[in-house]
């Protein structure tokens, strides 16, 4: 059985190995530590990644360039993206009509999608 990929994107490592430790026995991960590695990562993979684990505030290009980059090239309506916000919250990003609606999303929720693969 193939794992899923998911994507975590987090300049700090610490979150990135946090991140990975919950879901390392159950998917593949790819990490990046900022949102350019996370474009090329994209341009790669974008057909085995699951789902986009994307911090917002990091240098070079931040959350919000990574989403624009997507959008540009039709992968949000293909791999859903929970953003991680500084204070630790979590939000679902979609993409309908052309335009992110912003979801609080719980780790239930989260392992729900996972679960659930690409829509």
């Amino acid at each position: 059985m193939t794992k899923d990929i998911i994507l975590v994107v987090d300049d700090k490592e610490v979150n990135r190995f946090m991140i990975c430790e919950i879901f390392r026995d159950r998917f593949s991960l790819l990490e990046a530590e900022d949102g350019e590695e996370a474009v090329e990562l994209l341009k790669k993979y974008k057909d085995k990644i699951t789902i986009v684990l994307l911090d917002i505030i990091m240098p070079n290009l931040d959350g919000f360039g990574v989403l624009d980059y997507m959008k540009k090239h039709n992968l949000l309506e293909e791999i859903p993206v929970v953003m991680r916000e500084r204070q630790g919250g979590v939000s679902s990003i979609t993409m309908k009509r052309s335009v992110y609606y912003m979801v609080k999303v719980t780790l239930a929720i989260l392992m729900e999608a996972l679960r659930g693969g690409k829509h």
